[in-house]
Order: structure tokens, then sequence, then C-alpha cells
């Protein structure tokens, strides 16, 4: 063991960090259509900078990269990932409208 002083220090620092992970969450959202998949797709790196100056840079989005796969992976804060969640989904309506009204 250490110091009385270094226990409470190393004490606090553990309970900062459990602090700042209890916000973080990870979601997953299926996008369920290969027209929308391919759309968010297409878009890549200007969706993804978009979504961050919209929804916070805090929050790491993984796109869809292998034919096939159609989920989209969203890890940051629990308001952040929220917001990014509300914004795919109105991609998506509108990409389903587009595609749709053809």
């Amino acid at each position: 063991m250490g110091n009385k002083r270094k226990v409470l220090i190393a004490h606090d620092m553990i309970k900062e960090i459990q602090n700042e992970t209890e916000d973080i969450m990870t979601k997953e959202m299926v996008l369920g259509n290969v027209k929308v998949r391919n759309a968010i797709v297409n878009l890549g790196n200007k969706f993804i900078q978009s979504i961050k100056e919209d929804c916070g840079s805090n929050v790491t989005l993984n796109i869809p990269n292998l034919k096939g796969d159609n989920t989209i992976v969203i890890k940051g804060p629990k308001d952040d990932v929220k917001n990014v969640i509300t914004q795919i989904q109105t991609m998506v309506d509108e990409v389903h409208k587009y595609v749709f009204d053809l």
C-alpha cells in the first residue's frame, strides 16, 4: 500500500474515470435497406463530419464498409448518441421517401 495521501488521490482519479465512463454508451443502428445503406455509405466522411459538427465531436461513428453489413455503430456521450440516432433516422426517412417516390 501507499501513504494515505497517495491512496486518496488515486481514489479520486478512479472515481473521476468512473463518472466519465458512466455517460458513455454504444448503440447499433440497423439500416435495413440496401439502398439506404448505399446512400449513407456513399456519403462517407462528409456524413460523419456533418454529424460530428451537429452532435458533438466526442461521438464515434462506424459506418458499414462491407457489402451486406447494414449496421452503424455509434459510441459517445448518451445525449450525443441520441442526437446522432435522430439525425441518422431523419436521413433514412428522407432516403426512403426519395427511393419510394421514384
